[in-house]
Formats: structure tokens, C-alpha cells, sequence
């Protein structure tokens, strides 16, 4: 394989082998799920999915994990515009781009 097309395989920098306990990909986005509850996003976080407060990297695709303003999950899923995380403690939290209200990047309980 050539260098820089999209195809190519690479690790994932910064993330140690035998870390990760679960993997979600939802349209331009990875989030990876670590043995110790922490949630790392890399791609692009154009819905928000970062799960950060900011809106950083809204339109520039990045291959460093960013990390999530949440830990203590256990699994975690992707639709299409949100992000929904089920924690060790058995609560659901949820993240994205929440088209019914104006406030994006909101983490919201359930």
C-alpha cells in the first residue's frame, strides 16, 4: 500500500495494546471504550461525538484519540447524530448532535 491513501492500515497512536474494551464507528467518527472506563474519539467530530465541551476538530479529521468528558463505561453505541454510553454503575448517558435542541456537545443523563 502507498502512503497517505485511505486505505492503508496504522495503529492507533496512543492507545496501548490490550487497552480497549469496546469499539463504536458511527460516519467519520471511532470512539474507543478503555479497560479502565474512559472514552477516547478520533475522526471527525462534526456531531459532536468527541463528547468534549468544546467544539474542537469540528471540521479538521484528526488520528490522535481525544478524550471524552466521561468515564466509568462499560459499552457504548453510535447512531447516526448521537452518542449513547451505558456505565459500570448501570446509567445511560448520551451525546451528539441533538437536532431538537440548539445546544450541541450536551451530555445528558437517562
Amino acid at each position: 500500500m502507498s502512503a497517505n491513501t485511505f486505505y492503508d492500515l496504522a495503529k492507533i497512536p496512543n492507545v496501548p495494546n490490550g487497552s480497549v474494551a469496546d469499539i463504536a464507528a458511527a460516519n467519520k467518527v471511532t470512539l474507543l471504550v478503555l479497560n479502565n472506563g474512559d472514552v477516547y474519539a478520533l475522526g471527525l467530530n462534526s456531531n459532536c461525538f468527541f463528547g468534549n465541551a468544546s467544539n474542537t476538530n469540528m471540521q479538521a479529521f484528526t488520528t490522535t484519540p481525544v478524550q471524552a468528558s466521561i468515564s466509568d463505561v462499560a459499552t457504548i453505541e453510535t447512531t447516526q447524530n448521537a452518542v449513547v454510553a451505558l456505565l459500570k454503575n448501570g446509567t445511560v448517558w448520551s451525546w451528539g448532535n441533538n437536532i431538537n435542541v440548539s445546544q450541541t456537545s450536551k451530555i445528558t443523563h437517562f
